[in-house]
């Protein structure tokens, strides 16, 4: 018996012993297995995430900018402010001392990024297979978000943190580039009460001179990745576009200056009223004369919304002028919008009036700029046949047949205006046709550009380490 009792007090301590050491190891990181990071479902990794995403105005004013400076470059609550100037004239015309060169800390307006089982950024343009001039430096495939790493090495350089006000301005005020660099950095999940455009000239600000005096680049450690959440939704990618059309659950606003109907490449869903129209003397123009334009472009029957399909068939039974403003009027109330262009950047200004200024109109806040925009659309549609497939939502599921038996210029020709080509001969003949990525897994750029912004680093100190599996730990 008291064998038996000393065996079973022997097991009794052993299982503890086990179950203790269980929950040590799974505390100090250990075991192979990985954990649900996602900021839904567990606590901030950062105390300053809570409340950290506010809405805020996003134009900063000459004057307010002056206050800033002369306050030493902090706003009136006392944040630490940023000024890139992305002009490219420093040295001849008037700046701002103590802004930071655009080029200089990197930035970049776009980066070309495949997206989908086409490898896009090798095209040409195939509109023309007669022109054999075209190089590497002529592609017209899309100009894509940077990546993460990118607008680490802006951040770097800035030394900007989750505290630090980012004023983005130019020359000439209002343009495609600043409006772009803008919805990249939101879009990279930087909140707008901490990204502000300059809304006027950088020669109208008091402390503007002709000098190179410009603040030298930094080596900070800040990175996209600490921020809470990446704003995805500020994106729309080619398979939300595509869905977009299918369910009629989007207006598509082509903002590029020299489109009409028949050069967008997307014709369903469609107005046209070009970004160049938005501001003057750079700034943007008043909202509601804006929208006044905007209302009378939907309903123009050559570059606005088709009648005969889409959303656009509401306005086909009404008669008056003033019935089909109020139903455009109500489709902006109600329906998303994407913004788009030829390859992604005179998209960005109307992006920006769109998401920041407009919804004080309307109410809608739902907006996204499709960057891939005509250059990326025309790989996958009309272009390319594997388009219908792709337009079905099976990324792996696709024909390369082809791609692959285009060897004589007849069967080129045929498929001139559905395909892009890498390379062209003589005869125009597609020895290189555009690459299919063979280990694609149906993820979209802000899918993978998510992943890069839940890489949380760990060890700061008010900071509260989440364990996400992997090779062991330390307690």
């Amino acid at each position: 018996m008291k064998h038996s009792l000393l065996r079973k007090y022997r097991f009794l301590a052993v299982a503890a012993v086990i179950a203790f050491s269980l929950a040590v190891l799974t505390a100090c990181g250990g075991g192979g297995g990985s954990v649900d990071t996602s900021v839904e479902n567990n606590p901030p990794l950062y105390s300053w995430w809570t409340g950290y995403d506010q809405k805020a105005d996003t134009n900063v004013s000459v004057a307010t900018l002056d206050t800033w400076i002369a306050n030493g470059f902090k706003t009136d609550a006392g944040e630490p402010v940023v000024i890139i100037d992305i002009s490219s004239t420093f040295g001849t015309d008037k700046t701002i001392p103590g802004s930071y060169k655009g080029a200089d800390v990197g930035y970049y307006n776009s980066y070309t990024r495949d997206e989908g089982p086409l490898n896009a950024s090798e095209a040409y343009n195939g509109v023309n297979p007669s022109d054999t001039t075209k190089t590497v430096d002529n592609r017209t495939a899309a100009s894509m978000v940077l990546t993460g790493e990118m607008v680490d090495t802006i951040l770097s350089k800035i030394g900007a943190d989750q505290d630090t006000v980012i004023v983005f301005a130019q020359k000439t005020g209002i343009n495609t580039g600043l409006a772009r660099v803008w919805q990249m950095f939101y879009y990279w999940g930087f909140p707008e009460s901490k990204l502000k455009i300059l809304d006027g000239n950088v020669t109208d600000v008091a402390t503007a001179a002709v000098s190179l005096n410009y603040a030298a680049a930094k080596e900070g450690t800040f990175s996209v990745n600490k921020l809470p959440q990446l704003h995805s939704s500020a994106r729309a990618t080619i398979k939300d576009v595509i869905q977009s059309l299918e369910d009629d659950s989007a207006i598509i606003w082509d903002s590029w200056g020299s489109h009409s109907n028949a050069g967008s490449k997307i014709a369903k869903n469609r107005f046209f009223y070009g970004q160049g129209n938005l501001y003057t003397g750079g700034a943007y123009k008043d909202p509601n004369v804006i929208l006044d334009a905007l209302l009378t472009a939907m309903i123009d029957p050559t570059n606005g919304l088709s009648t005969t399909d889409g959303i656009g068939k509401v306005l086909a039974n009404l008669t008056t002028t003033e019935e089909k403003r109020a139903a455009a009027y109500e489709l902006l109330k109600t329906k998303k919008i994407i913004t788009h262009c030829a390859a992604g950047n005179a998209a960005a200004p109307a992006f920006y009036f769109a998401k920041e200024i407009l919804p004080s109109l309307t109410g809608n806040e739902n907006v996204a700029m499709f960057d891939g925009s005509w250059s990326q659309w025309s790989v996958y549609t009309d272009r390319s046949p594997m388009g219908a497939v792709y337009a079905q939502g099976k990324f792996t599921e696709f024909n390369t047949t082809p791609y692959t038996t285009i060897t004589n210029e007849t069967t080129f020709l045929t498929y001139a205006t559905k395909f892009w080509c890498r390379e062209y001969t003589t005869t125009n003949v597609c020895n290189s046709p555009v690459s299919v990525d063979t280990d694609f897994d149906g993820k979209m750029l802000n899918d993978i550009d998510k992943e890069y912004l839940e890489k949380r680093s760990t060890g700061s100190s008010d900071e509260s380490v989440t364990n996400v599996g992997g090779g062991g730990g330390s307690c």
